[in-house]
């Protein structure tokens, strides 16, 4: 299962065709839940006394020639590692690069949110959306439980001038209707009341065209002194990026940055940000030049990009597009994540050599369900190590 589960994984951080990445993710899930009793029924299916003979089958059979014995082995390779990979990440400590986070506020705004505007989206949508407001109503689903925290990061080589540089991190906002108005304009509340210097959102914007408005009214509900900047992420390709675009400038201070570099000042430091939607619109930004005065700084919708910033001289990355799995489960965590490296980046504060990087919950999703994995609003307070 764990195999399978990191092809689907891996599948969804590709710049693949719709189609295929579901076609693909569709069979390797199948594979996941029916692989492991399809290969016990082939191997276990005549009645045996011991263990002996039920190995017997295996090699006398011609089951290893035909691939059955082979991936059998593989499959306990597999799930030794994944049992190594999973104690590793629960038994070391967490990383000094998040030295103190601190919950600011934990509140469920909107359930139920006000009968005529649901009536209203519910006619038009059609039942998709009923049943998926139906979902949000599940005992023990987060979807609308916003967690508003604070962290502070040890980033190594910020300039000092750039101490307590205060970054509000948005992402996933998947504005498409089921999700109430009401929830986001208490987001945008809550960014306001953290007093940010600068404010960025790192992807999966919008849905439907339909709801541009909905993110216009959004961005206008804050003020940052360096401005607001954004990226976009793979569902934004589902709308015209022109009109996306528009959207975002046609807001006083908020730009969009793909494939683009730009410099900041702040307190007589500097902070080259570069945004990054790779692999699905490209360019890449360039590397960030190696300056003692000056912050580099990645937005990348997925974090996929770490290692590709800690090469390029990025010392701070912040990215979504995971959201935190969504579904956790006690003890084993997060089990489906869209990234080639499963569910390792799921959330959080992570470090590879002299780079560190924030992974965000994110705000909403299409899939209007989570479990143990409430979304996220972060304030990151800057500090040198």
């Amino acid at each position: 299962m764990a195999w399978w589960l990191r092809v689907s994984n891996a599948a969804h951080a590709t710049a693949w065709p719709r189609p295929v990445v579901q076609a693909v993710s569709l069979l390797a899930q199948g594979m996941a839940l029916l692989g492991p009793g399809l290969w016990a029924w082939m191997l276990f299916r005549e009645p045996a006394t011991d263990w002996k003979a039920y190995l017997k089958p295996v090699w006398e059979s011609g089951f290893a020639a035909g691939g059955w014995g082979w991936y059998g082995l593989f499959c306990v390779f597999w799930a030794v590692k994944t049992v190594l990979s999973w104690a590793w990440v629960r038994c070391t400590l967490p990383p000094q690069a998040l030295r103190r986070q601190k919950l600011l506020h934990y509140h469920r705004p909107l359930l139920p949110w006000p009968q005529e505007s649901r009536s209203q989206k519910t006619n038009r949508s059609g039942l998709g959306l009923v049943f998926k407001q139906h979902l949000l109503r599940l005992p023990g689903n987060q979807m609308l439980d916003l967690e508003v925290n604070e962290k502070h990061l040890a980033v190594p080589g910020l300039p000092e001038p750039l101490h307590h540089l205060r970054v509000v991190h948005l992402s996933d906002l998947h504005l498409w209707g089921g999700v109430p108005r009401e929830y986001f304009l208490c987001l945008g509340r809550c960014v306001q009341q953290l007093e940010p210097h600068l404010v960025v959102l790192t992807g999966d914007l919008v849905e439907k065209a339909d709801y541009l408005p909905w993110l216009a009214e959004l961005l206008t509900q804050w003020e940052a002194s360096l401005g607001t900047w954004v990226v976009w992420g793979n569902h934004d390709r589902r709308v015209c990026q022109r009109r996306l675009r528009q959207t975002v400038e046609s807001t006083p201070g908020a730009k969009c940055l793909v494939g683009k570099q730009v410099l900041l000042s702040y307190n007589g430091g500097k902070i080259l940000l570069a945004g990054s939607a790779w692999p699905w619109f490209g360019p890449r930004p360039e590397p960030a030049p190696h300056s003692k005065d000056t912050l580099g700084l990645l937005l990348s919708h997925s974090p996929d990009e770490f290692y590709w910033a800690a090469r390029n001289g990025y010392r701070l990355v912040l990215a979504g597009h995971l959201h935190g799995g969504q579904i956790r489960f006690p003890v084993l965590g997060p089990l489906v994540a869209p990234s080639r490296y499963g569910t390792w980046f799921a959330s959080g504060v992570f470090q590879h050599r002299r780079c560190v990087m924030h992974v965000s919950r994110g705000i909403s999703g299409v899939f209007p369900l989570r479990v143990l994995c409430p979304p996220e609003l972060s304030c990151l307070v800057l500090q040198g190590e």
